[in-house]
């Protein structure tokens, strides 16, 4: 992907985009399948080249600010919460008594900030291989950063898949590891069966490993060329879905193994869940599981997982959980996003 910015009125990139006059803008271009996303934006609030990648933070009217590395899109504060609260709660809400995370990637501070969510959690150890990532994504992001002041937090700037490899030897086991990158440049040695490997031997019994992948409605071969790996590996590999609207074709997934839990025939405590009393504003029960109920497209390719809907325990209520879900289901747990009530999203925690 590619992106060019204009502050001082409007641009061509090649011959195939005329903006209007005046039109100070981010435009982020898919090459894989000719597609432009255009941003309006007020200003470019700060960038940082390293080593590693160029790191740019834009401000929208709409948006808020936007991360965006590489010249693609990573964040925007109007829509995150969507992505990182999915990467987080769906594994956790396998784990209730899950005292160890790690975090590889996911520099802005979101995955991390969700996960610290759960009280139960005891360590998080974060890896992030860019330092300039978590430099801008503190000073612009800081209700997502919030999560680094955390007394259980644990971060470093280091290589995730070394990383791994080292704490794999030493035999430190983790309850849920979850990948939070790029799919592109300096990210790519995570993408390697080694890498998977060994993440796999330093799950704990009963461990999970979700890892975000891509768009099923634009890059489902790419997304099967990655599962079909991770079932030789894990005994269950199922993919799970997101709306997530600043994401190239707004349809995004992610990946869930583990050796024992199978996301639909695995009993979910939503009692238990419900008592960690968590302010969510995208993930509820409902949407942990139709998230694995896939479009036709997407089973024709891949595994599905909501063949076994009709098999979750976790439906057959009592009285008083027929009361509970219904408390869920108006909001009290789950309330209506602060941005449509107009909170503005620096604000958001």
């Amino acid at each position: 992907m590619r992106s060019l910015y204009s502050g001082d009125g409007p641009f061509l990139p090649g011959d195939s985009l005329v903006l209007p006059e005046a039109y100070p803008s981010f435009v982020e271009y898919d090459e894989s399948n000719g597609f432009w996303q255009v941003y309006k934006v007020e200003e470019l609030l700060d960038e940082a080249t390293s080593q590693w990648q160029h790191i740019q933070v834009y401000k929208t009217i709409h948006f808020g600010n936007v991360l965006v590395i590489d010249n693609a899109l990573m964040i925007t504060q109007r829509d995150e919460f969507h992505y990182h609260e999915m990467i987080a709660h769906v594994p956790l809400a396998y784990l209730p008594e899950a005292k160890k995370v790690v975090v590889i990637g996911g520099g802005d501070g979101g995955t991390v900030m969700q996960c610290l969510k759960h009280p139960n959690i005891e360590q998080l150890t974060h890896v992030e291989l860019d330092a300039e990532v978590l430099r801008l994504s503190t000073k612009w992001f800081p209700m997502l950063a919030a999560g680094y002041a955390d007394p259980r937090y644990k971060g470093m700037v280091s290589d995730g898949a070394a990383w791994v490899k080292s704490a794999a030897a030493a035999g430190d086991k983790q309850d849920l590891i979850l990948v939070d990158s790029t799919d592109f440049n300096a990210a790519m040695p995570l993408f390697t069966e080694a890498f998977y490997t060994t993440v796999r031997d330093s799950l704990n019994p009963g461990g999970i490993f979700v890892f975000n992948i891509d768009s099923p409605s634009w890059h489902l071969n790419a997304i099967s060329v990655v599962s079909n790996m991770m079932r030789e590996l894990f005994k269950y590999v199922f993919l799970y879905q997101v709306y997530q609207p600043t994401y190239t074709s707004g349809h995004y997934s992610y990946i869930f193994c583990s050796q024992t839990v199978h996301p639909l025939d695995t009993k979910i405590d939503w009692q238990a869940f419900k008592r960690k009393t968590l302010q969510l504003d995208y993930y509820s029960p409902q949407v942990h599981m139709g998230a694995f109920a896939l479009p036709g497209f997407v089973k024709q390719v891949l595994p599905s997982a909501d063949s076994s809907l009709e098999k979750i325990p976790s439906w057959e209520e009592t009285p008083q959980e027929s009361a509970d879900k219904q408390v869920i289901e108006t909001g009290t747990v789950v309330p209506d996003s602060p941005l449509e009530a107009g909170v503005d999203p620096q604000t958001r925690a």
